[in-house]
């Protein structure tokens, strides 16, 4: 029984160092953010990215679904952002008509 006692953290540590058991998906941007490239979001929690996404000036437009359209006023930016299971699966930049 003493060596399964000894060897318990050392499997703990390695199953957290793993990602095993950890959060899933991100809150911080998988790439540098800004107005016009929005890809790193890709992967992010949705909230989160949500969040992101208003810090730079984004506005909800519309959503339909699991899909939500976002504009960015001051330089006319449109995107389609869609998400699956709490996370952000696309970004795509559309034209300002699309919004």
């Amino acid at each position: 029984m003493m060596p399964i006692r000894r060897s318990l953290p050392a499997v703990l540590l390695l199953v957290l160092a793993a990602g095993c058991g950890g959060p899933r998906g991100t809150a911080v941007p998988t790439a540098p953010l800004t107005s016009a490239d929005l890809s790193g979001l890709l992967g992010m929690s949705y909230n989160p990215a949500i969040d992101q996404m208003r810090a730079l000036g984004y506005e909800s437009v519309r959503a339909r679904g699991a899909t939500s359209y976002w504009s960015e006023p001051r330089s006319g930016r449109c995107t389609r952002i869609g998400r699956s299971r709490g996370r952000v699966t696309s970004v795509t930049m559309l034209s300002p008509g699309e919004c």
